[in-house]
């Protein structure tokens, strides 16, 4: 049959799958603590040389640089803590993070490039 005839989307590819299970840790590491976020870009990582001239690869390049911009926050909200700076910035990563996880998720999904 042919997919075009009763408007479905293509098979999703193994990339595909991929760039969306990294998006389902980073996840779950921001709910859970971590761990997870963690696994989640290392899958990246890994996966990102796989997704090289997909529309893909840049929700390998989404994770990754989630993951680095949110540590360095992280690192520096922490530090600001005491004078209450880093209340506010801790909640602005976390919501940073929401959002990026959320819009790569929905692109994924929906067979489009992150960027």
């Amino acid at each position: 049959m042919n997919n075009e005839l009763y408007n479905q989307p293509p098979q999703p590819d193994t990339t595909r799958t991929h760039a969306i299970i990294a998006y389902v840790l980073l996840a779950i590491g921001l709910a859970s603590g971590g761990f997870f976020t963690l696994v989640g870009v290392i899958w990246a990582y890994v996966k990102r040389g796989d997704a090289a001239q997909t529309i893909y690869y840049s929700h390998f390049e989404n994770v990754i640089s989630t993951f680095w911009i949110s540590l360095v926050l992280t690192i520096v909200s922490f530090l600001l803590w005491f004078f209450g700076i880093g209340v506010l910035l801790f909640f602005a990563v976390y919501i940073f993070n929401i959002y990026r996880i959320a819009k790569g998720l929905i692109k994924a999904i929906d067979y489009k490039p992150y960027f």
